[in-house]
């Protein structure tokens, strides 16, 4: 026996407008019915029932649309998009959250977020500005200091592994800088790989950035 036809064509509901019966499916009526931009698929009765937005997606998504819109007409852009808002949230959650991975290094040892900057996301952009580049990223000048605009900087990937707790220093010739920095110092005679390694094998700092690499004589 058919199943009983419980909608016409042209029935709205929604976005969705019935255009017929469509194939049943795990013995659940559908039907072939067109959203208003113009997608066509087969849905199930309880779907056109429902109380929720009744479309293909296009409603969430104008939705999504009008938030961004409205955000950029108070901020300038949909804040979600953009590197700066990352960066802004994340910072807040390492030092804040305690489920964050990065807790312990952050807000478990007591680096805060300052006031301004932690209950504004404006104000910490009108401080920091955007990034230069994809590559750069927010980096506190000291290491054990807060995040906040006297002590932070758009750093580039180089500057940020200098500065980083974790960073070997070496002391030479009256100076301590870090490995990375030496390297390309004019004093040192080799790759700053061929640095680390001699490090690591219990070369004196001096001896190990002002000694030239070995030279491999060529047969004629």
């Amino acid at each position: 026996m058919p199943a009983k036809l419980v909608f016409n064509p042209g029935d709205r509901f929604g976005r969705w407008t019935v255009i017929a019966p469509a194939a049943s499916r795990n013995g659940r009526t559908r039907w072939k019915c067109q959203c208003d931009c113009g997608t066509i698929k087969s849905v199930g009765t309880s779907r056109l029932r429902g109380d929720g937005i009744r479309s293909c997606g296009c409603a969430q998504k104008e939705v999504m649309r009008a938030i961004c819109e409205a955000r950029n007409a108070t901020h300038g852009e949909c804040k979600p998009s953009t590197k700066e808002w990352r960066a802004w949230r994340a910072m807040r959650k390492r030092c804040y959250d305690s489920s964050s991975i990065n807790f312990n290094r952050y807000g478990g040892r007591g680096i805060q977020v300052c006031r301004q900057w932690r209950d504004s996301y404006e104000t910490f952009l009108a401080d920091m500005g955007r990034a230069p580049s994809p590559k750069h990223s927010i980096d506190r000048i000291d290491n054990d200091g807060d995040y906040g605009p006297n002590n932070c900087r758009i750093a580039t990937p180089v500057q940020n592994a200098r500065n980083s707790r974790r960073a070997t220093l070496l002391t030479a010739f009256g100076e301590t800088k870090p490995l990375t920095a030496w390297a390309e110092d004019s004093r040192c005679r080799i790759r700053v790989k061929s640095l680390r390694t001699r490090i690591r094998a219990g070369w004196t700092h001096e001896e190990a950035i002002a000694t030239p690499p070995r030279f491999t004589r060529r047969w004629h």
